[in-house]
């Protein structure tokens, strides 16, 4: 597996994935293309055997990352592959200087808390009802 930047010719396939994982809150073409056109937001491909498996990225802002998102296609998971853009992003971000970094995750995603809290994310807080109707945010920071 490999670890490249996001390139436009993905977006069919992220837009797939973004559908597939996030249903109804899922980005559009227009906005991933949005983007990869904007030069402070930063975003991976996973790719395996040719295929993009998943993707991630953050804004930059400051000093600070704020990780967007970060999805692998149901017939990849388990095999590592958000771990592996996970730990892709972070190294981009201490590239640039970035200190610290933050993301919002849905306080339902287990498989995301557990991963983040692994990769040494503390939790900072709770958004009520950010992602619909008694569906809250856990917020989490992470320095670098």
């Amino acid at each position: 597996m490999i670890i490249r930047p996001l390139e436009e010719k993905d977006i069919p396939y992220v837009e797939e994935i973004e559908k597939e994982a996030f249903g109804d809150r899922a980005w559009s073409a227009s906005l991933f293309s949005d983007e990869l056109k904007d030069a402070s937001k930063h975003y991976l491909a996973a790719e395996k055997d040719g295929v993009l498996c998943g993707y991630g990225g953050f804004a930059h802002i400051l000093d600070e990352a704020h990780i967007m998102n970060i999805a692998v296609d149901r017939a990849c998971r388990g095999q590592r592959i958000g771990r592996q853009l996970l730990k892709a992003l972070l190294q981009k971000a201490e590239s640039l200087g970035i200190r610290a970094v933050t993301l919002e995750v849905s306080d339902n995603n287990t498989a995301a808390i557990s991963l983040y809290e692994s990769e040494g994310f503390a939790l900072a807080g709770v958004r009520k009802d950010y992602y619909g109707k008694n569906e809250h945010a856990r917020i989490y920071w992470r320095i670098i």
